[in-house]
């Protein structure tokens, strides 16, 4: 599973230009999906309410599915978008 779904190539020109890019629609859909069910699950979990909350949170460590290269796509995109080549 891909993480992200554009060409980190297409948006280097941008951000050597202003520092900073945005990339609508950049996450694959597939990985977006198991993001959003895996809050949903956690959600579930640890329901937290009240207006004003105080005291100890309930926090999760998101877990990368086997199926995703990660941390090597990550960082892979975010450099080439940035104007590196090659694999860190």
């Amino acid at each position: 599973m891909k993480i992200f779904d554009f060409d980190p190539n297409d948006y280097s020109d941008r951000y050597a230009a202003v520092g900073w890019v945005h990339i609508p629609g950049g996450l694959n859909s597939e990985f977006l999906a198991y993001l959003q069910e895996y809050v949903h699950q956690r959600l579930r979990e640890n329901r937290v309410e009240g207006v004003a909350i105080g005291g100890t949170k309930e926090q999760a460590l998101f877990e990368f599915s086997e199926q995703v290269d990660f941390p090597g796509e990550l960082f892979d995109v975010v450099a080439r978008s940035a104007g590196s080549t090659g694999r860190l």
